[in-house]
């Protein structure tokens, strides 16, 4: 399971360096804590119990927090937290900038009156990832 979130956050991290000059913060949609609620690899759930606690806090500071579970020795606890910064670029779309510098540009398709957003992308084996998160409320 440890692969499938290293896979994730290869995905989420790996881009080109940008300038972030010309976004725009979003306090809207996006600024709330996120719980994952689907993970879909190649037309397979893969995301468990454990897994589905993994929490995106989307903070109106523009800090990204990814806190991420999984199960190790049979007990589910949180495996790895990432803390990056975000930033709205319109049309559903967001950057992720991680503390090293790597961009990443995102689109969100939100649903269930912005309740929801999934978001699918390749690897770079070309493994279709769509993960699936529901705003905490």
């Amino acid at each position: 399971m440890k692969k499938l979130y290293t896979l994730l956050l290869t995905l989420v991290f790996l881009s080109a360096c940008n300038s972030n000059d010309d976004l725009e913060l979003s306090t809207d949609k996006v600024v709330a804590d996120w719980n994952l609620v689907s993970q879909i690899i190649d037309g397979q759930e893969k995301a468990n119990d454990c897994t589905k606690q993994t929490i995106f806090s989307f903070q109106a500071n523009r800090v990204l927090t990814q806190t991420f579970y999984d199960s190790s020795g049979g007990t589910c606890s949180a495996s790895q937290q990432l803390v990056s910064n975000w930033f709205y670029a319109g049309n559903s779309q967001y950057r992720v900038e991680s503390v090293n510098g790597t961009v990443r540009d995102l689109v969100f398709i939100f649903s269930e009156n912005n309740t929801k957003f999934t978001l699918t992308e390749a690897d770079t084996n070309g493994q279709v990832i769509t993960s699936t998160f529901v705003k905490i409320i």
